[in-house]
């Protein structure tokens, strides 16, 4: 079926939305949100499970498990997950570029701060990221700031 995707030129958010589409339009589907939110928590829970029992490839193959019923998730919100991943990566570039920035201004760098202090920060800046993203003020990449190189 991999082939069938990438022969159509199908990305694979694309291929998990139709073929899970076709599923619901034959009936199989789940009759309410709340069945797909409690398959979230299980994969969630089996990937955690996989991980203390040291079993990366099980983790791995729950992760996979765990991205189609989040692609569910959003055909159940009327979601285009290609969207919905494209603007939470673009909110997660520029926190993480506002986050440099106030640290570079502070004389810090990211290497050099503890987890608490980093989540501190995240919390810290999320408002002022968040306001620059609703006004359209966010430069981008393509302008310079919050490049990707430095990732």
């Amino acid at each position: 079926m991999e082939q069938d995707s990438n022969r159509n030129g199908e990305d694979s958010l694309s291929y998990s939305l139709r073929v899970q589409s076709a599923a619901s339009s034959e009936g199989f589907d789940w009759s309410h949100i709340d069945g797909v939110l409690d398959k979230v928590a299980e994969e969630l829970g089996e990937i955690r499970e996989a991980l203390e029992q040291g079993d990366v490839a099980h983790a791995r193959k729950e992760l996979g498990d765990l991205l189609l019923i989040a692609v569910n998730l959003a055909r159940f919100l009327e979601a285009d997950p290609r969207d919905e991943l494209r603007a939470a990566t673009k909110r997660f570039e520029t926190r993480f570029g506002l986050l440099k920035d106030t640290l570079q201004n502070e004389g810090k760098k990211i290497k050099s701060c503890s987890e608490d202090e980093l989540e501190m920060y995240w919390q810290r800046i999320k408002p002022g990221a968040d306001y620059i993203l609703s006004k359209g003020l966010d430069m981008g990449p393509e302008d310079g700031a919050n490049s990707s190189s430095d990732f």
